[in-house]
């Protein structure tokens, strides 16, 4: 339907507006509101926000953002053979943002108890709530404080995620070293453990 109104700019100028089922209304007098019932809301007026649907509707187009969340995930703290580890934890904390594939990853792990006799193989962190995308020959790494690992000679630890892989793993490296990952022999039983890092990478 047509409507026309005054320009309040330009006295005596009728200009004409349509309105398409409520979409643009208003729009000399009021804030910009774009609304889709099927996609969410983008409402740039008093509560600035862009609101995006709660299923993802995925785009393959490289410009255009299809999501954004925030939340919460569980950090698990194991090893890739776990054998009879025992875990209870003093703080176990995870958060996340994901922004189109790009996915943010924050963890605190704080061990009460940490006991293993027969576990094997690399430290890992399970529980991501996104797998990694397959990327050939890249790994995403990030940064964390450390503390309850002995690794000779290592005086640095990161922690990163493998292409296609939803585990944290943590190398370590040190002067005249080769970067090594932590594996069990490295972090002994009965002791504390405690990682509070910080992790970014592309999802699936």
């Amino acid at each position: 339907m047509a409507l026309t109104r005054s320009n309040e700019f330009d006295t005596g100028t009728v200009l004409t507006e349509t309105k398409i089922e409520g979409e643009f209304d208003n729009i000399y007098n009021n804030a910009l509101s774009l609304i889709s019932p099927l996609t969410g809301a983008l409402d740039t007026g008093a509560t600035g926000q862009i609101v995006f649907p709660a299923t993802q509707t995925a785009s393959a187009g490289a410009n255009t953002l299809d999501d954004y969340e925030e939340g919460t995930w569980t950090p698990t703290l194991t090893f890739a053979t776990p054998g009879n580890l025992s875990v209870a934890y003093t703080t176990r904390v995870g958060r996340y943002t994901k922004i189109g594939r790009l996915v943010t990853l924050t963890f605190t792990i704080v061990t009460s108890t940490f006991t293993h006799t027969t576990a094997s193989g690399n430290l890992q962190t399970t529980g991501i709530p996104f797998t990694a995308a397959t990327m050939s020959g890249h790994l995403f790494s990030g940064v964390v404080g450390w503390g309850g690992i002995t690794k000779a000679s290592y005086t640095q630890v990161i922690p990163m995620i493998d292409s296609n892989t939803a585990i944290i793993i943590f190398p370590a490296a040190g002067s005249g070293q080769s970067v090594s990952n932590v594996s069990a022999g490295d972090v002994p039983t009965g002791g504390t453990i405690q990682l509070y890092g910080t992790i970014s990478y592309n999802e699936v």
